[in-house]
């Protein structure tokens, strides 16, 4: 059912991708506040005010696939007051309010829209960004206690060092608390995030092999969180730099760099590749 309108709006899209878009951020406001406090202006901008790239890809992505769907999609009886509860949720002073209004919204456009094409894997990107930021902090609250046993078991494992609870004893014998800051479910959430984005910004289906693909990046996430536990353990003297320095940012980038190479070998696998034109025609 159209509900009656005595206004012409945007488009559908637009104004459940932009309102959730807004709430995503505003759910991360401290973090950008923060990052601007401790690094100032220029060096927030140029860190992305501590957000991870892949959330600005995902914003990127859904703002994307709201132009793609351009005007299509009827504006239904209870959009209002679902855009209505999103707009007083971001202006609440309580961030996660916004995530959870966002991931409302997300899921009633989800459900009241089309369910094929661009409205379909826009409300899926939505509702992964949201999910992002609740479930991760959802996850690590209710079972950190094990989540991190298993990391620093990883790291006292393949370190060859000792280890009990979320105590790691490093090289030196000082004991590193491991808290969930430096737990891989971090890694691991926003790994979930971009095959998310990835799959539905270039409507990608799923199959056997890019489910091994999946599952590979997945534990590469682990494995690159486990090597830099590891690197405080054994380079102590290098702890401020590993923990939040620049041997922070090097593994930060190094996972984002293989998290993109395994989502270009997935799109290898998953997207129909193009006929090879015949002689030297259209060869760049």
């Amino acid at each position: 059912m159209t509900a009656p309108l005595l206004v012409k709006l945007p488009p559908r899209s637009w104004c459940f991708a932009g309102l959730c878009v807004v709430a995503a951020l505003n759910s991360r406001a401290h973090i950008v506040a923060q990052s601007i406090a401790e690094q100032g202006a220029v060096n927030a901008v140029a860190g992305l005010f501590d957000i991870s790239a892949i959330i600005w890809f995902a914003i990127f992505a859904s703002l994307t696939l709201a132009k793609e769907q351009g005007t299509e999609g009827q504006w239904h009886a209870g959009d209002r007051w679902v855009l209505a509860a999103l707009i007083v949720a971001i202006l609440l002073p309580v961030p996660m309010a916004s995530a959870f209004a966002s991931l409302a919204a997300a899921a009633w456009f989800a459900m009241t829209g089309v369910r094929v094409g661009a409205a379909r894997r826009l409300a899926l990107i939505l509702f992964a960004i949201a999910a992002q930021m609740i479930f991760g902090r959802l996850f690590l609250a209710l079972f950190s206690a094990p989540i991190l046993w298993a990391d620093v078991q990883l790291v006292s494992l393949a370190a060859n060092l000792e280890s009990s609870g979320n105590v790691l004893s490093d090289i030196s014998g000082r004991k590193l608390i491991v808290f969930s800051g430096c737990s891989s479910v971090g890694n691991l959430s926003l790994t979930i995030l971009a095959w998310v984005v990835v799959t539905q910004l270039f409507d990608m289906k799923m199959s056997a092999k890019l489910w091994l693909v999946v599952g590979a990046s997945l534990t590469a996430a682990v494995a690159l969180n486990t090597v830099r536990l590891v690197a405080l353990a054994y380079f102590p003297e290098n702890f401020e730099s590993l923990h939040h320095g620049q041997g922070a940012m090097l593994f930060s980038w190094a996972n984002l760099v293989v998290l993109m190479g395994f989502c270009w070998l997935g799109a290898h696998i998953a997207l129909p590749q193009r006929p090879r034109p015949a002689g030297n025609e259209g060869v760049l």
